[in-house]
């Protein structure tokens, strides 16, 4: 029988998944649009400047997001929080938008390319309508509303691959793009206060005993990852490197979502969960939900191999042969994707036993050990040593926080699933390596070694019997839905 609490995390996690995943195909195209009508040179300076305003982002909504999502899930008047922390959102984010404008031309001037700087302002004015966007986002999950979360996160990417292709296809070039991505952001913004229904101002500055406290641990664990995520691209124009590399590392990081949307779309939620699981004292509960956690970014790991063995011929695939440089750089970032999911997931654990400061203990020597890493890879090896530095620095954070929410934080190791990934993850990239395959048998290719590797972890006992018959549940219901055997 499966529990309530556990059901909730996994509808909640596959709704949010499923509106994340549009970014998959919209991003692609989206991708291999721009890519084509840029070029190397103007697509490397977009992605510098998408890169940059991107973590700027990320960064600001990291210092309330996890405190969000806990206090609004749970007060049991939500609204007067809410209206406070989307004011909080908003003002820093105007905050923010200002000081990214005025340090715009000695950053352009940092990265190597004075150019930049004007790209960097426009840009900047997204951030506060972004940060808006996602404090309607945390509300919703915090309010356990993971359908209309859902639908919010679906409408933002199909609206900005939209506005994206009229607007460059308009003639505006990389100022088009720019506008496309503020007008989804403006979209996101529409439909989350449609669900919401909650105005920002009027309203008194409402906070709980213990938010502040619990929003600087949590801000600078966020914001350490968030860094260290687009490092490795800043530095390796900033060290010497050319835009066109930065293009080709840029389009590489593009196709290495997966593991993120995952650690976007389950973190909060597991956060959530895992806090209720264990302020009731349920250590049954709480061990096999931060097993799940961990056991999902195992089992990731083949299927990212997989990618690696392929990642020249997926470059040429969805960016044209001049992106073919990107191969072997994706070949490696994808691995440092399922490190970082790992690190979130296992942050998760922690903060929600009680311990964000030994979570942000750990993190702490990530970016400094990245920094000091590309500092002596990147001169020499330029995007490949980049994401090498990137990939081992993401496994071995993975490692420590993992090995800190067994010891600590009281989670449940998948040694098994460990056992079975990793002689699955060597055949994947073997068969990626030895498999030749371009155009639609790249395709062919890809989906097969899925299947084996699924019928692998199936046939060597990895899911349960009440998982298979979930499964099962699953596909059932599609095909109901789908009245797929009903005559009509």
């Amino acid at each position: 029988m499966i529990s309530r609490p556990s059901q909730r995390v996994f509808s909640g996690t596959f709704r949010v998944f499923g509106a994340e995943a549009l970014i998959i195909p919209t991003g692609l195209v989206t991708t291999a649009f721009l890519t084509r009508a840029f070029g190397p040179l103007n697509f490397g300076h977009y992605a510098l400047a998408a890169a940059f305003i991107v973590w700027v982002e990320w960064a600001c909504t990291s210092v309330f997001s996890r405190a969000t999502v806990k206090f609004i899930s749970e007060s049991v008047e939500w609204r007067p929080l809410a209206a406070a922390v989307l004011r909080l959102y908003i003002l820093g984010g105007a905050a923010v938008a200002a000081m990214v404008m005025v340090i715009a031309a000695p950053l352009a001037g940092l990265l190597g390319d004075p150019s930049l700087a004007g790209l960097i302002r426009i840009f900047a004015l997204d951030i506060p309508l972004f940060c808006m966007a996602q404090a309607g986002q945390h509300i919703l999950v915090g309010t356990g509303r993971y359908r209309e979360r859902a639908w919010v996160g679906a409408a933002h990417w199909v609206a900005r691959a939209a506005f994206i292709l009229i607007f460059v296809l308009s003639g505006f070039s990389v100022y088009g793009a720019v506008a496309g991505v503020m007008a989804a952001s403006l979209t996101d913004v529409a439909v989350g206060q449609w669900f919401l229904r909650v105005w920002p101002l009027g309203s008194p500055w409402v906070f709980p005993a213990g938010f502040w406290g619990y929003v600087a641990p949590l801000f600078f664990t966020s914001f350490l990852m968030r860094v260290f995520n687009k490092l490795d691209l800043f530095l390796l124009q900033g060290l010497g490197r050319s835009a066109v590399e930065a293009g080709f590392y840029g389009a590489a990081q593009n196709l290495t979502v997966v593991p993120g949307i995952l650690a976007l779309s389950f973190s909060p939620i597991l956060l959530s969960a895992l806090s209720n699981s264990a302020a009731r004292g349920d250590d049954a509960s709480f061990a096999r939900l931060s097993r799940n956690a961990l056991r999902l970014a195992l089992l990731l790991l083949p299927f990212a191999a997989l990618a690696a063995g392929a990642g020249v011929e997926i470059a040429v695939f969805v960016f044209g042969a001049p992106y073919r440089a990107a191969g072997p750089v994706l070949s490696l970032l994808v691995f440092a994707a399922v490190g970082s999911m790992t690190m979130s997931l296992a942050a998760s654990i922690l903060i929600s036993k009680g311990h964000p400061r030994l979570a942000l203990f750990i993190t702490l020597p990530v970016l400094p050990l990245a920094a000091w890493g590309h500092w002596l890879m990147i001169p020499r090896y330029g995007g490949v040593g980049a994401a090498a530095v990137t990939a081992l620095i993401s496994l071995a954070g993975a490692a420590g926080l993992t090995g800190a929410a067994k010891a600590v934080g009281g989670a449940a190791l998948p040694w098994s699933t460990l056992k079975r990934a990793l002689p699955l993850a060597a055949l994947a990239l073997g068969a990626g390596v030895l498999w030749p395959a371009g155009g639609a048998m790249l395709l062919m290719k890809l989906f097969t070694g899925s299947l084996f590797l699924t019928a692998g972890f199936w046939l060597t006992g990895e899911f349960s019997l009440e998982e298979k018959e979930r499964v099962r549940s699953m596909a059932r219901g599609v095909f109901e839905s789908w009245n797929v055997f009903t005559p009509r």
